[in-house]
């Protein structure tokens, strides 16, 4: 586990990412999603929570180093911790996704209310 930059407050460390259309960890099965739809899980240490998709679409690509390396998740989520990429069914779902500030200031929301 990489150590987490002083000034932001520890996460949970991601030990297992399961993606259910992984085959093994060369291969993959693409497959289609709807918006809210599962499409696979991370296990931290304390909890399993499933990951949902944003968006209606086709996974045409699945990050395969996360097989063996699903830390990354957490210490590179905006470099290679990614997940899939999806060509979208319904590009008008794109205009109501978050951009990463503002899902920052959603997420310290959340934090506060908590």
């Amino acid at each position: 586990m990489e150590p987490q930059p002083q000034s932001s407050p520890p996460s949970p460390s991601t030990v297992d990412a399961s993606l259910p259309f992984w085959m093994d960890s060369n291969t993959a099965l693409l497959m289609n999603g709807s918006k809210g739809g599962s499409f696979g899980a991370v296990e931290s240490v304390k909890a399993t929570s499933d990951v949902n998709s944003p968006i209606s679409g086709e996974v045409v690509e699945v990050n395969m180093k996360l097989a063996q390396a699903p830390g990354l998740i957490n210490s590179s989520p905006y470099g290679d911790g990614w997940m899939i990429t999806v060509w979208p069914s319904s590009p008008a779902e794109l205009e109501a996704l978050l951009g990463p500030g503002d899902y920052a200031r959603f997420c310290e929301e959340e934090d506060d209310h908590h």
